[in-house]
């Protein structure tokens, strides 16, 4: 029940925080994401799987962190939230985001968007799946 509260909320906060960086981002870089060639249109039913993506990665770390939480033993929360977070972020998102500035031409709030967006919220993710494993 643990595992599923922890990953349960670390899903709704990952997209809270990714919602929330996206809305900043493009009040600094203003784009149309669905303008942008490849993108699906709105009223595809196949966007919905967009939605899934943070809690298809919060289950995935909590499964990691299961696994790898006694290699992260110093500090606080805080500081091993952020280790993990980063980790995790490094393979989930800085090659994604790597991979589409390299290949695609976007706008660079989409650059920053992904890159921002994926970090913070993969770091706030982590934060709670270590606070609800420390409790």
């Amino acid at each position: 029940m643990k595992k599923f509260k922890s990953w349960l909320l670390a899903g709704i906060v990952m997209s809270i925080v990714s919602m929330v960086v996206s809305f900043v981002v493009n009040l600094l870089f203003a784009y149309d994401v669905f303008a942008l060639p490849g993108i699906r249109p709105i009223t595809d039913p196949l966007l919905i799987a967009f939605f899934a993506y943070p809690f298809l990665l919060s289950a995935i770390m909590v499964f990691a962190w299961d696994r790898v939480h006694s290699l992260f033993h110093k500090g606080h929360a805080r500081e091993k939230a952020f280790e993990f977070g980063v980790f995790v972020w490094l393979f989930a998102g800085f090659l994604n985001t790597f991979l589409v500035l390299t290949s695609m031409d976007y706008p660079l709030g989409f650059f920053v968007d992904s890159f921002a967006g994926t970090l913070l919220s993969t770091i706030a993710g982590a934060y709670v799946i270590v606070r609800e494993g420390l409790k």
